[in-house]
């Protein structure tokens, strides 16, 4: 008897383990071990759950469809803050309240910036820095200055402008023409000829002296200009980095 129950006992260790019942009702049931089964069968695998499916999915949707949804909302606002804004903004300038006094300045600037605009004119003293010119004369369509055996003809027309330009600084200055430019009614520039001048003033140097503080010096300026332009204003300064200030000949 003894080699049977081995034979037995041998034949059902070489047995498969037993399967698992397919029967639902029996899945969540403990295990419980057979003699000859060596080892408890594995669970079934649960089926992963798809990504659109999972919670945390539509919860971050959901955050950012709130967030989009805000953000839209204050621009709208604004938008239609700036449009009331703009829509009053004519309902305010078409108010007489509000027109009344631009036009009562504008009003009161415009003489201001007539005065501003007049320029000095002949016999009138003009402050140029440290000199103070004054316009006593203007001679035009001058064909010739000098003498009968010492002279020079003009290429156009010579413009003579006596001037009276004195020291009021607290220092000698050195007046030269070239401080003095001459201009025309489009504001084209006139440099003076110096060596006209010197026919002019009878061979006075007087513009190349030093000009001591409270003295006046007298002279002619000479400019060669085409016969057919008419001078407007003189350009003078006080030094050659100096402000330029206007004086009218007309």
């Amino acid at each position: 008897m003894e080699p049977v129950s081995s034979t037995r006992q041998e034949t059902e260790m070489s047995q498969p383990p037993f399967p698992q019942s397919q029967n639902p009702q029996y899945q969540n049931q403990p295990y419980q071990q057979v003699p000859g089964q060596p080892y408890p069968p594995q669970p079934p695998m649960k089926p992963r759950k798809k990504w659109y499916k999972r919670p945390w999915v539509w919860v971050v949707t959901v955050i950012v469809i709130i967030a989009f949804a805000a953000n839209g909302g204050g621009n709208k606002g604004a938008k239609v803050t700036a449009g009331s804004t703009a829509s009053q903004a004519p309902a305010a300038a078409s108010s007489p309240l509000a027109t009344t006094p631009v036009q009562a300045s504008t009003q009161a600037v415009a003489p201001a910036a007539k005065q501003e605009e007049k320029l000095a004119g002949l016999n009138e003293a003009v402050d140029a820095g440290d000199l103070q010119y004054t316009v006593t004369k203007v001679q035009k369509g001058v064909s010739k200055v000098g003498s009968d055996y010492l002279n020079q003809s003009a290429q156009g027309q010579y413009v003579l402008v006596s001037v009276n330009v004195k020291n009021t600084g607290k220092s000698s200055k050195t007046f030269d023409s070239n401080l003095v430019k001459l201009y025309d009614k489009d504001a084209i520039e006139y440099s003076s000829d110096s060596t006209a001048e010197i026919y002019a003033n009878d061979q006075n140097h007087t513009f190349l002296e030093q000009v001591n503080p409270g003295n006046t010096v007298k002279g002619l300026l000479v400019f060669d200009i085409p016969k057919d332009v008419q001078p407007t204003q003189l350009g003078v300064r006080g030094g050659m980095f100096g402000a330029e200030k206007k004086i009218s000949l007309s």
